[in-house]
């Protein structure tokens, strides 16, 4: 994990019984602090998820908190919000970005839930890497429910947060965003190598039924064990979840189903727009090196 390593000085780590726990901040400039209190809920979290028997592991979620933590420096996201100078696992009230030149065609109220995004997904494909024929699914099915455990959480955790915003997308959008992902590794992965041999459709369904079916389902209970009945019907039933994700690729934005395929569709116009101030960040920050 090398953005990792030449990124942060010092990860203080304390065991427990339940597992490990972050417990310092990351010595970053500028600073990602990681607080003691969402990582006690994130124990929390597990020992629910244990009496229902989902796979999942707290390593890989605490794993998915430091790459998204750290994306948001690599694709530059602290430079872009030049009057902020520190992201957060639980929201915080939104800032102004009226200084910004950049910006003037977003609507203020999605740019932070699109860097969230971004952080996502640059996290995700760091954890799960390509797809391989004969890959270890069952871990990669461990580790896509504990980044979907941690996009519950963050959620569950927000509702009673008395600062509480709209810096964060609905859990069921990260989710959206994330199985809609693993759906199409086999194709990103292809698309990569020139002389990639594309999987038979058979081991497709297979992959899909053993890793992508199963993480929603489970995504689900997760959600139930909180009491957030709210994401639960943000998920929607599986028939429209996974029909979001078709009507998605074919670019059917206006006949989505479900909550969170539609807060991702609404996201979609301004994140393309904010696309390019990362590419130009990623450019100047190459040229330095």
């Amino acid at each position: 994990m090398n953005s990792l390593i030449q990124t942060v000085d010092c990860i203080h780590w304390s065991h427990t019984l339940e597992g490990v726990r972050l417990i310092h901040e990351i010595e970053t400039e500028p600073k990602l602090e990681f607080g003691v209190k969402f990582f006690d809920s994130l124990l929390e979290a597990w020992r629910k998820a244990a009496k229902l028997s989902v796979r999942a592991s707290l390593p890989h979620a605490v794993d998915f908190c430091v790459r998204h933590e750290i994306a948001h420096l690599n694709l530059g996201h602290l430079k872009l919000l030049e009057d902020q100078s520190t992201f957060n696992l639980i929201s915080k009230r939104c800032h102004s970005y009226e200084a910004y030149d950049e910006f003037p065609r977003i609507e203020r109220g999605m740019i932070e839930r699109c860097l969230e995004l971004q952080a996502d997904h640059e996290a995700i494909d760091e954890m799960v890497g390509s797809f391989l024929l004969n890959g270890d699914w069952v871990t990669l099915r461990v580790k896509i429910v504990s980044i979907a455990a941690v996009m519950v959480l963050i959620e569950t955790v927000d509702a009673i947060n008395p600062a509480a915003s709209i810096s964060h997308p609905k859990a069921a959008t990260r989710i959206f965003q994330c199985l809609g992902h693993m759906s199409e590794l086999w194709a990103i992965s292809a698309s990569l190598k020139a002389d990639a041999l594309l999987p038979s459709e058979e081991i497709i369904q297979q992959f899909s039924k053993e890793v992508v079916l199963p993480a929603y389902h489970d995504a689900v209970k997760l959600a139930q064990s909180t009491g957030a009945q709210e994401i639960v019907a943000d998920l929607g039933e599986p028939a429209d979840f996974f029909g979001d994700i078709a009507r998605a690729k074919l670019g059917q934005l206006g006949e989505l189903k479900t909550v969170g395929a539609r807060e991702w569709a609404e996201l979609k116009g301004a994140n393309e727009l904010l696309l390019p101030l990362v590419v130009k960040f990623q450019s100047q920050q190459s040229s330095l090196d």
